[in-house]
């Protein structure tokens, strides 16, 4: 055997080892084998080429990138179109500007000198402004 890996098994211990052996870099597993009174009497060995193992692994991340990738884009089409909408909702303002609008509206509210009452369709209350109140 190709390696050098394989003086551990023959005193009786189970284990696993990467080496080069005459095919190429492999992974390795050694198993001792003994009788019925508990007396080594051989060794097991399996293995599997790194480079079997590199293309199971290729094999197997492709499909899982092309769907991460897939989603990723599911999902930056979808966070465009959100914000599109909500943008919308928003009449194009961002969030200071609509601060500074409703800042503005309120202090128009309180400095005119007439009552200002606002009504909903279900009849209620959503503008009252200080003069209303007083009067």
């Amino acid at each position: 055997m190709v390696g050098g890996d394989e003086v551990r098994v023959l005193n009786g211990q189970t284990y696993i080892s990467s080496a080069q052996g005459s095919l190429g870099l492999s992974l390795r597993a050694f198993k001792p084998i003994f009788d019925d009174k508990h007396q080594q009497v051989g060794a097991v060995v399996v293995g599997i080429m790194s480079s079997s193992i590199d293309q199971a692994v290729a094999r197997v991340n492709q499909p899982i990138m092309s769907a991460l990738t897939l989603a990723l884009l599911i999902g930056i089409v979808l966070a465009v179109i959100l914000a599109n909408s909500i943008k919308k909702i928003l009449f194009g303002l961002e969030p200071v500007a609509i601060a500074r609008l409703l800042g503005e509206r309120n202090a128009i509210l309180e400095s005119v000198r007439e009552g200002i009452i606002a009504i909903d369709r279900e009849s209620r209350l959503t503008v009252v402004n200080s003069e209303a109140k007083r009067i």
